[in-house]
């Protein structure tokens, strides 16, 4: 028996655009207001970050996002070792 909606053709599976990876327990995306307040920078760095290709981004259109994981893999990524 098919779910409804599968095979209609009215939303593309949720793995395409995860690598082929669905997993219950991944968060929503991040916008750049929102990454910014949460490491306590400018929008504008979290923008220029992200242009730079240190912050990776999410592209749908002209929309950006941050997957929060590629965010706190930045900030380890950023820590200065003694």
């Amino acid at each position: 028996m098919r779910s409804p909606g599968a095979g209609s053709g009215s939303h593309p599976p949720a793995a395409d655009c995860a690598g082929g990876h669905r997993t219950q327990e991944r968060q929503g995306l991040l916008n750049s207001t929102q990454v910014a307040e949460l490491l306590g920078i400018s929008k504008r760095k979290v923008n220029e970050l992200s242009a730079s290709g240190r912050l990776p981004q999410v592209r749908f259109g002209r929309s950006v996002r941050f997957d929060p994981v590629d965010v706190w893999e930045f900030v380890e990524r950023c820590k200065t070792r003694r």
